[in-house]
């Protein structure tokens, strides 16, 4: 399943359902606090003229932005294959683009090679796959400017256990989804040609069975199936998977990287 496929069917919890679904995570202030104070001192710093929220949704960051008085004068572009997400945009000031995160160029949102662009990203990366991650940010490298900014909140995990575990929940839900270490995450970042500047935690995501089962499809002895195999795989007590009487819950470990093209 690559970005487009699983984009397709999930589509389901898009649009306006979106900012209710897994609690409210992607439309809560709280939660998006620290991400936006990344990206507020990113802005201090290269004084962007565009920035794209890669795979944005419903707008949500962007809108948050544009309420902030030193960004009156940022064009924000909004990012997002599905036109069910950019259709639920509320804010004016935000322009959507239909495309694929590994359909990003340059030029789409900028045509003067003097003016600077930032990039932000949340939650997405994680839809290319095992082998479409690198390709994927190496590619996203070569539309920006030396030492313009990339700050993305991917989920990644302290612990090869608690990564294995999340990945093996994935891969038993049907979907390509994959989750790296932190110190993997970097590692892929480096590659790709990305400085790291720093990284912090953000808060963690927590995942319920009977809504993973709405979002991928999943029958009740999916889920009981599920359940079995990861415990069977870790039965000591996990940080990011409970077992519950009526199915699992999860956590999603999230943190926000700091970077910019090398």
């Amino acid at each position: 399943m690559d970005e487009k496929q699983g984009i397709q069917e999930e589509e389901k919890i898009y649009g306006t359902r979106w900012n209710v679904f897994h609690g409210g995570y992607f439309s809560d202030p709280t939660v998006a606090e620290p991400l936006l104070e990344a990206i507020t001192h990113a802005i201090a710093q290269s004084n962007p003229s565009t920035i794209v929220d890669i795979g944005g949704g419903t707008g949500y960051l962007l809108g948050e932005l544009s309420k902030r008085n030193f960004c009156s004068k940022i064009h924000f572009v909004n990012l997002d294959l599905s036109p069910l997400q950019l259709f639920a945009i509320p804010n004016p000031e935000i322009t959507p683009i239909q495309k694929s995160a590994d359909q990003f160029e340059r030029h789409q949102v900028m045509s003067n090679v003097d003016e600077t662009l930032l990039c932000t990203m949340r939650s997405v990366i994680h839809y290319f796959g095992l082998d479409g991650q690198l390709p994927f940010l190496q590619r996203l490298r070569f539309q920006m400017k030396p030492r313009e900014f990339f700050i993305h909140q991917s989920a990644c995990f302290e612990t090869e256990t608690n990564t294995s575990i999340i990945n093996q929940l994935y891969s038993l839900m049907g979907t390509n989804k994959w989750f790296p270490t932190v110190d993997g995450m970097d590692r892929i970042l480096s590659q790709a040609g990305w400085v790291v500047h720093h990284h912090h935690p953000s808060p963690s995501l927590l995942l319920l069975s009977s809504e993973l089962a709405e979002r991928y499809g999943l029958s009740e002895e999916d889920i009981y199936t599920i359940r079995r195999s990861i415990y069977h795989s870790h039965p000591v007590d996990s940080e990011v998977f409970t077992p519950t009487p009526d199915g699992f819950q999860a956590y999603l470990d999230y943190r926000i990287f700091i970077c910019s093209a090398g």
